[in-house]
Parts: C-alpha cells; sequence; structure tokens
C-alpha cells in the first residue's frame, strides 16, 4: 500500500485554502485543480486520484502555496494501490 492522496475532508480543505491564496494573490494563473472528493471520489480510481493530487502538488510549488500541503499528516493521507 503507498500514499495515494489526502483523506477527502482534508483534500478539500487543502483546496479551499489553496484557492483562498489564489485569489489573494491576484488569480494569477490557473486556478488549484479540483479535488476529487464527495461523488468524485467513489467514481475515481488510486491512480486518478493519485494523479490529480500530483497535479495539485506541482501547482502549490508552482504558486509559492506549498506550505499549505506540508501540514498534512500521514494519518490524514488515503492508502491504496496507484
Amino acid at each position: 500500500m503507498q500514499q495515494i492522496c489526502p483523506e477527502p475532508r482534508v483534500w478539500n480543505k487543502i483546496y479551499i485554502d489553496l484557492k483562498r491564496k489564489w485569489v489573494e494573490s491576484g488569480q494569477e494563473g490557473s486556478q488549484p485543480p479540483t479535488p476529487l472528493v464527495v461523488d468524485l471520489w467513489a467514481y475515481s480510481s488510486d491512480t486518478e486520484k493519485a494523479q490529480r493530487w500530483q497535479e495539485t502538488l506541482v501547482w502549490a510549488l508552482e504558486h509559492s502555496c506549498y506550505s499549505v500541503i506540508s501540514r498534512i499528516r500521514d494519518e490524514q493521507m488515503y492508502t491504496g494501490v496507484a
């Protein structure tokens, strides 16, 4: 088993925080990738979740928002097989 992405509630909170920082910065570039939570969670494979999470990590690095991501604890991560 490997860490795939944050658990849905945590991922949604991260998205809200990233989007807030994006708005505060003047909305330059694209907004953060939409998390695969709620209905999207049930219909997404572990591979799709892992890919979207990687997109989110890249976005956070490119927009100097990685501090939001770095707060995640191991127990808040969803594990599976991607």
